[in-house]
């Protein structure tokens, strides 16, 4: 019996053995290799077990992946964002607040003329598909400095670089304190597909900048985070190609049909053989010789049902980025709050994580900075006070928070508590507080010009039925929620008690004589008009 149109099972291939990896750190060659399997004997170095040519072909295979996969490609986006997605602000912690803020400003203007943190961005994107990123401080003591990016596979070994003990890997190395103190960068060209030259610049150590996750003790190169990834991303690519292909037979016969006898044409010309395709005008039947009986096969991906198996192996990728569910998968509607807040602990110590290391590169960027602006008046002043390699500042990125209330809440009692400086608020936020204070300042003294309040800003709220607050705007101990149109004006009971030179406690035990109260964001406030009027009143007795 011959199948002119099928041939089931007909590519199967023999089996093959997974190459072992000996106790002394040398492959056994006698076994063929399958799947990629690489060594990580106990024997290897780190900088052995993350080879050149190992570390190549990661890069390669990540890469096309982000490109073919967008799985992978929001991965590696979604990191980027997470890290460096709002612009980071530098605060400079000195006596004097104008010469501090007058160079936070130059900064930050230098910064976005040179797209500072759209390069810090790539480089954080390359951490998942590169494993490291490498960028030039470019220019330094001149007005024209900037950071410039650098091709990762640029930094590689000349060939006379083999006889050097202190040189591995395109990077040369301090032998008593094994910090890197040059890198031999090959030279680019514009086209990539001429050959380069095999010409190779050596930088000094202080002129790169080298971003990259060491997991290893002595490791100096990084490695690809979604390496581990490749494999359930491409399971989920083949089971849906393979779901598609299945459906699509399905959809190609319109039935089945079963006869004892060869069938034949009228003429004699055209004969059919068991599992032959009878061709319609749209679709076609499946013709069955003598004996045989067709069913279709049940296509069922590992676990109940696709999305499950989908969303799993998508966790699996993210684990490699430390992503967690809901963003791996883009989709937070099974999720709770709870549950949202539970695994962005995780996420964000790991963000966090990655911000130390940007703050390491930038506080070099900026001491390169203060070199190259070292003429200009601003800069003058603070270098000539601090010294360039002793300005104290520090590094504040904007954070997302999943409950802004809640949030607001903690900042406004961190700087009640002095815990807190409102400088170091805006400047977490991105902004200059010098600024905010103006703006805020100016527009006080503008409103007290037109005489208008913030009450009248605010839209006043719609009149109820009932004078009494609705059991929805009581809190559990009955204090009930402002309305809007007086939260502006509420104070706290220290604040009236020190305006007002009371004890600290003496508008507390008012409250329990019948002083009206709001509660709002956890914090007991009050009217200022209605303490007046209870106490004109005589109700403190």
């Amino acid at each position: 019996m011959k199948f002119p149109r099928f041939r089931i099972f007909a590519n199967k291939q023999p089996k093959q053995k997974p190459r072992r990896v000996l106790a002394s750190g040398v492959l056994d060659s006698s076994v063929q290799d399958f799947n990629d399997v690489r060594p990580t004997a106990r024997d290897l170095y780190a900088d052995e077990i993350f080879n050149p040519s190992d570390r190549q072909e990661s890069r390669a295979k990540c890469r096309k992946l982000v490109l073919d996969n967008p799985t992978a490609f929001h991965l590696a986006l979604s990191q980027m964002l997470s890290t460096v997605g709002n612009p980071g602000s530098l605060q400079v912690k000195t006596l004097d607040p104008m010469a501090a803020s007058a160079v936070e400003k130059r900064f930050r203007q230098w910064a976005n003329s040179t797209r500072l943190w759209h390069t810090l961005g790539k480089m954080v994107t390359a951490l998942p598909f590169d494993g490291e990123s490498f960028a030039v401080l470019k220019n330094v003591g001149t007005s024209a400095f900037r950071l410039k990016l650098l091709e990762a596979k640029r930094i590689s070994s000349p060939p006379d670089l083999s006889s050097n003990p202190n040189a591995f890997d395109g990077i040369e190395y301090d032998p008593d304190t094994d910090e890197p103190t040059a890198y031999y960068v090959e030279r680019k060209v514009i086209n990539p597909s001429m050959n380069r030259g095999n010409v190779w610049d050596r930088l000094p150590a202080a002129q790169v900048v080298h971003l990259y996750l060491d997991f290893l003790g002595e490791q100096h190169r990084g490695w690809p985070m979604l390496d581990s990834s490749v494999r359930p991303l491409r399971a989920i690519e083949d089971l849906r190609q393979e779901t598609i292909e299945a459906t699509r037979t399905a959809a190609r016969l319109a039935g089945v049909i079963s006869s004892d006898e060869t069938i034949d044409d009228d003429e004699g010309d055209v004969s059919y053989d068991p599992m032959d395709t009878i061709m319609m005008p749209r679709r076609g039947l499946l013709y069955l010789g003598n004996g045989l009986k067709a069913s279709q096969f049940k296509v069922e991906p590992p676990g109940s049902n696709l999305k499950e198996f989908h969303d799993t192996n998508i966790t699996i990728a993210g684990a490699a980025t430390m992503t967690p569910r809901n963003i791996a998968t883009n989709d937070s509607s099974t999720y709770n709050f709870s549950s949202a807040r539970l695994d962005h602990v995780l996420y964000d110590q790991w963000v966090n994580y990655l911000r130390r290391h940007l703050k390491a590169i930038l506080s070099d960027v900026f001491r390169a900075w203060l070199t190259s602006f070292a003429d200009e008046p601003e800069v003058a002043v603070l270098v000539s006070t601090c010294g360039i390699e002793t300005v104290p500042h520090d590094w504040y990125f904007q954070d997302t928070v999943l409950d802004e209330a809640t949030a607001t809440d903690v900042i406004v009692k961190k700087i009640d508590a002095r815990l807190m400086s409102y400088k170091d608020y805006y400047a977490s936020q991105g902004k200059d507080w010098e600024v905010e204070f103006r703006q805020i300042a100016e527009e006080k003294r503008r409103m007290e010009e037109l005489g208008i309040t913030p009450t009248d800003l605010i839209a006043a709220p719609e009149p109820s039925s009932s004078s009494s607050p609705s059991a929805s705007s009581l809190d559990a101990d009955g204090t009930p929620a402002p309305p809007p149109s007086i939260i502006p004006k509420l104070r706290s009971a220290q604040d009236l008690a020190q305006e007002m030179g009371l004890p600290a406690g003496r508008i507390s035990g008012w409250r329990k004589l019948g002083l009206p109260s709001y509660k709002l964001g956890g914090r007991i406030l009050f009217d200022p008009e209605a303490v007046a009027a209870f106490v004109q009143k005589g109700s403190t007795k």
